[in-house]
């Protein structure tokens, strides 16, 4: 065989500065300060969710047998929580279902059935979620976590990327790899341009953050791009071949966009862009 070696330079933090926030017996879902979501995977495979108060006291919030959490598809909620659960056994047709738990009451949010399948790629910020229903090319769903409401934002569209901000604000990819931000409420604004591959926004309504690459197959190249409904595009990285992801190396938060940029010697260094267009180096 061969091998290969590569020097990184790998910042260490001091524990010092670390403390616990919880203690839970299981997989930790989410954390909002005083609550724990998490979940604990029985014998048969199936996951058991609760909810662990700052106290200590845990309330069971969901027990179906036959279920498991999909990761990083649970989140907390005002009046309780939020997930996406697949079936346990990976022989069986497959089906992804949301539920809620509000107000102690369980129940599925999402549309759907086993013999179609459906990806739901939920996504949560403030009191907003968006999910997918249907397969391979589904409709946006935004729920108002705090009404219970859902409304429908777009049919058909790809699975290469969707977000939602903390004043419901969609952003999505189209399946012509285009990239739409749907204000709460307004109508649908195409972000982006062909003929490359637009996909994976993120958005906190107004700037959305996305990749941008040559078409595929071969010999690919990557750019990490912004855009407003105001200012058009905006490429925050020069052509690289090293693939950028959404909040590994671009994500967007108060009016601040960070991004990763490839350096000297090809290390990635990270940039922050104000909301006045000023970007700067963060790390050398």
């Amino acid at each position: 065989g061969q091998f290969g070696y590569a020097a990184r330079d790998v910042p260490v933090f001091s524990t010092a500065g670390l403390q616990k926030v919880a203690n839970v017996p299981g997989s930790a879902l989410d954390f909002d300060g005083s609550r724990t979501l998490y979940s604990v995977r029985g014998a048969d495979g199936s996951d058991v969710v609760r909810i662990r108060d700052a106290s200590g006291d845990d309330a069971t919030i969901f027990d179906v047998p036959g279920q498991q959490v999909k990761d990083q598809q649970a989140f907390l909620m005002p009046a309780g929580a939020i997930f996406t659960t697949k079936g346990a056994d990976p022989f069986l047709p497959w089906e992804e279902t949301v539920w809620e738990f509000r107000d102690g009451q369980l129940q599925a949010v999402s549309a759907g059935s086993s013999s179609t399948g459906s990806y739901r790629d939920l996504t949560v910020d403030g009191t907003f979620a968006l999910w997918g229903e249907g397969f391979p090319d589904p409709a946006l769903v935004l729920r108002d976590l705090v009404t219970g409401l859902n409304t429908p934002v777009a049919a058909g569209v790809s699975r290469a990327g969707v977000d939602v901000s903390s004043d419901g604000d969609v952003a999505y990819t189209t399946t012509d790899y285009l990239i739409v931000l749907v204000p709460n409420g307004g109508v649908p604004d195409t972000l982006s341009s062909g003929p490359r591959s637009n996909v994976y926004p993120r958005t906190e309504g107004a700037v959305v953050v996305y990749k941008k690459s040559s078409p595929c197959c071969t010999d690919l190249v990557y750019q990490v791009y912004m855009a407003s409904p105001s200012g058009g595009e905006v490429a925050l990285t020069p052509e690289s071949s090293i693939e950028p992801f959404p909040d590994r190396h671009y994500t967007v938060r108060s009016g601040w966009t960070a991004f990763a940029q490839e350096g000297t010697g090809g290390v990635l260094q990270v940039w922050s862009r104000s909301a006045a267009g000023a970007s700067t180096q963060v790390t050398y």
